[in-house]
């Protein structure tokens, strides 16, 4: 029997399966290790490690802190972030470029987390946004400028600011619940 010949040119197209936004996330916070795999509440989580660059060794450090009655950003908080900065991506491509506040409705996030929206959710989306804003992030030799080609000390919040706005009906009943982020 004789072998079977594939036509030359045809192609098949394998759906992607990596999420681009994951892909972007995971190398700029999960390389430094923001959302941790515990259960545990923490308040400082501290990484260092001594690296080579252009033939020098280097000690790099990165530090996270947080309020103790909000604790640090966990992996439950990971999905949260990706639907946010996926939101943050629509914006961009609506607009043409980003802008500094980013507003958006509860009722969007949830669409994006692909959860059914009830009241316990928005009420924790709230507090990952304090939780986000309450992160201290700081690093030495690890944050990369461009601009400069070189890497610097920094320290800043994840968010500069988070804020809620709830809007209810004459019956008392909330009609829309919406953020917007620094």
């Amino acid at each position: 029997m004789g072998r079977r010949k594939d036509k030359i040119g045809s192609l098949t197209l394998i759906p992607r399966l990596v999420d681009e936004h994951r892909l972007r996330l995971e190398t700029n916070l999960l390389n430094l290790g923001l959302f941790a795999a515990t259960n545990e509440v923490e308040t400082l989580r501290k990484t260092e490690k001594e690296v080579t660059r252009e033939g020098y060794t280097l000690s790099v450090a990165v530090e996270f802190r947080c309020a103790p009655e909000l604790g640090l950003p966990a992996m439950a908080d990971h999905s949260k972030f990706v639907a946010f900065l996926k939101i943050v991506d629509e914006d961009r491509a609506s607009h043409g470029s980003g802008v500094n506040t980013i507003r958006f409705s509860c009722s969007r996030m949830v669409q994006k987390l692909g959860l059914p929206p009830n009241r316990g959710l928005f009420e924790e989306i709230a507090r990952w946004g304090k939780r986000m804003t309450a992160t201290t992030i700081a690093t030495r030799q690890v944050v990369y400028l461009k601009p400069g080609k070189m890497y610097s000390h920094d320290c800043f919040h994840v968010f500069d600011r988070f804020g809620c706005t709830e809007t209810r009906n004459l019956a008392g009943i909330r009609a829309k619940f919406g953020f917007s982020t620094d």
